[in-house]
């Protein structure tokens, strides 16, 4: 414990700047310096947002010294846990029995918008509690300030536990490695070892991404600064920061260009911030990486969908019945077909190309889509509300066949039969137009649906009941027919 005291650095604060540690390369850098300086960075340059109150005292200053002195602490008890322990992977139980055990240090479950509370190292090692980035970060960290002190097999310059971050899709776990040994440490579980077999199952991963190393590899310290630059510039985007995260995530990419996932994220945050012609770039980029990878086709066809709407970069509502309209919903559609032959178990991409689908008329695909959707989803809220979307689309279907006078009679009373039954009263309008109809057979099946949806019965004349929707307490005053219904089809 003497010779390991004597090799760590003081207590004052040595931890340079962020943009220093960034510029001069991570491996003139121990991990911990790294990890503190970010940790400050995020403490002093990103507090509390932009909404923050100007008139609120700054936030103390970060102590350096004092989470310096709480990682050599660390250090000195681990070094003291694997005292004397010969074997690499001995070593490595009785390290992870200490870390895990002794100290406590539980691995929480990441959120998707991510919570710096739980990668920052001063927060990590003040409450015992991290995610997978945090507590993997930490881990190594801690392994590689024991460095120096103690005498192994190899002699006394032998690292005793040699350990790096390893990456796989929104993950993050350790590897320790030894000339003639290695093991997977999981975070997530405790310490348990996984086999890269077992994450390339789980995660999906290609061999050749494994054998180009754009997963499963070893990280060098400044691949992890390009992942906590990431991190900082997902702060950004969750702020709704788009220049902010446009520039923080090619800080990430210049340190490691193989951030497949941050091509992604920095293509969303440049079409939100006005840049089409980046953002499209940033989704091939990332399929020249990965040329199967259905997350770059779905994101590419949500920016297709989203710039037909867009104020900018999209089309007035005068040109969403142009070509050029028409053609930006059908290239998100072969993407988001893309990204469904790729992933067919993911539930997201079916919803959006349903919501396509019924902008381009195809009220049948989207029905499937929907209900495919709702086969694969795991969120009751978002169930019930693509259920809703479904009645929706099949309402929307019945509804053009109930006003259309030249589909065949026995179309349009099934039609206003399955109005009945979807009991929605957005398709009331639509049976009001078609009570003017000289088929008496056709005009008794619309009042039926009629009575079904509004629980009232006025008979078969039209007046008594258009009377009543005009003036009835609460309703909406929706127009007698909606525009997109009164051209048949």
């Amino acid at each position: 414990a003497l010779a390991l005291l004597a090799c760590l650095p003081t207590l004052a604060d040595d931890v340079p700047g962020w943009q220093p540690i960034y510029d001069a390369g991570g491996e003139r850098f121990p991990l911990d310096t790294i990890l503190l300086s970010f940790a400050r960075e995020l403490y002093e340059e990103l507090p509390r947002g932009p909404a923050m109150d100007p008139a609120a005292p700054p936030p103390p200053p970060f102590d350096a010294a004092r989470y310096r002195r709480m990682m050599n602490d660390l250090a000195i008890r681990a070094q003291a846990a694997i005292a004397g322990i010969v074997s690499p992977a001995e070593r490595v139980e009785a390290f992870n029995r200490f870390f895990f055990v002794d100290e406590g240090f539980i691995c929480e479950p990441t959120s998707a918008a991510g919570d710096p509370d739980l990668y920052r190292l001063d927060r990590v090692l003040e409450n015992r509690r991290g995610d997978a980035v945090g507590l993997a970060l930490l881990y190594a960290a801690t392994c590689e300030k024991l460095s120096t002190g103690i005498a192994g097999p190899l002699g006394e310059r032998e690292r005793p536990l040699p350990a790096f971050p390893v990456r796989v899709p929104g993950h993050l776990f350790v590897r320790v490695v030894f000339p003639t040994w290695r093991r997977n440490v999981e975070a997530a579980r405790r310490g348990a070892s996984l086999e890269n077999i077992e994450y390339v199952r789980h995660h999906d991963i290609p061999q050749d991404q494994v054998d180009r190393e754009i997963y499963l590899a070893e990280l060098s310290k400044d691949q992890v600064i390009g992942l906590l630059s990431a991190l900082r510039a997902d702060i950004y985007y969750g702020r709704g920061e788009w220049a902010n995260a446009v520039v923080g995530y090619g800080a990430a990419l210049k340190k490691d260009r193989r951030l497949v996932e941050v091509y992604l994220r920095r293509a969303v945050a440049a079409f939100r911030g006005g840049s089409l012609e980046l953002a499209l770039e940033d989704v091939s980029r990332a399929l020249n990486l990965v040329p199967d990878f259905p997350e770059a086709y779905r994101v590419r066809g949500r920016i297709h969908y989203d710039r037909f709407f867009d104020p900018q970069l999209g089309f007035p509502p005068s040109e969403r019945a142009s070509g050029p309209a028409r053609e930006t919903l059908a290239a998100a559609e072969r993407d988001l077909s893309a990204a469904i032959a790729l992933a067919p178990g993911l539930a997201g991409p079916y919803r959006l190309r349903a919501r396509v689908r019924g902008m381009l008329g195809d009220d049948q695909g989207g029905g499937a889509d929907l209900v495919a959707f709702i086969e694969r989803t795991r969120e009751e809220g978002e169930r019930r509300a693509a259920e809703a979307d479904l009645a929706d689309v099949r309402s929307a279907r019945s509804m053009r066949v109930v006003v259309d006078r030249t589909a065949p009679y026995g179309e349009r009373i099934r039609a206003a039969m399955a109005l009945g039954e979807l009991r929605s009263m957005a398709s009331v309008p639509a049976l009001l137009h078609a009570l003017d109809d000289p088929n008496v057979r056709f005009r008794w099946q619309v009042v039926q649906a009629l009575v079904h949806i509004t629980g009232r019965d006025m008979g078969a004349q039209a007046h008594p009941w258009r009377q009543w929707w005009e003036t009835r307490e609460g309703g909406p005053r929706l127009p007698f027919l909606p525009l997109d219904l009164a051209t048949p089809r």
